[in-house]
């Protein structure tokens, strides 16, 4: 595996969750990862989960919401988590900034738009094949994702689409972490 290991000597992780259910709310205690983003489009947050019962902090994992969960989360308690996912539709509603927040990449131009509004984290997707997004059929070009990860260095380049622990072998790039929904659920 290439990945970046200049900083931790590791890579770091990102779990999301599949859109959410109860039970997954059960497993979130045992998944161990350095992200975790709570996604789901169309439900109400605070009536499923209380922050305060995951203990992110005693593991140091950092708690992401998608942006379509937003509204729900300032009005639950916006200061329990540490960043926002968003993507490029919904960057025009980016009123808070938080420490952790990314930026979903599909291309090139997206790369660029991450650099001028300040994210230091990105995921690049997809990779490869994946079981969310069965219709896709067009992925990031291996050679073009290793130049863009020499060419952004100043974003933590996270690689996410059918993401495996083979699969991870395959890309020859060095970037910062891998991000999944099946890989950690």
């Amino acid at each position: 595996m290439k990945g970046n290991l200049k900083k931790t000597g590791k890579l770091l992780t990102y779990a999301i969750t599949p859109d959410f259910e109860k039970k997954t709310i059960s497993c979130l205690k045992k998944i161990k990862c350095d992200f975790l983003q709570l996604r789901n489009r169309n439900f109400e947050i605070s009536s499923k989960l209380n922050l305060d019962d995951l203990e992110f902090s005693k593991n140091k994992t950092k708690l992401i919401i998608n942006y379509h969960n937003l509204k729900d989360i300032i009005d639950f308690n916006f200061s329990k988590i540490d960043g926002v996912h968003y993507q490029r539709d919904t960057l025009k509603f980016r009123d808070y900034v938080k420490a952790f927040d990314f930026l979903s990449c599909h291309c090139e131009e997206d790369l660029i738009l991450a650099e001028s509004k300040g994210f230091m984290y990105v995921t690049i997707s997809p990779i490869f094949p994946t079981k969310s997004h069965p219709e896709c059929n067009k992925f990031i070009d291996p050679s073009k994702l290793k130049i863009w990860c020499k060419r952004y260095r100043s974003l933590k380049i996270f690689v996410l689409g059918g993401i495996s622990k083979d699969n991870l072998l395959k890309i020859d790039a060095e970037y910062s972490g891998y991000a999944g929904i099946s890989l950690f659920f």
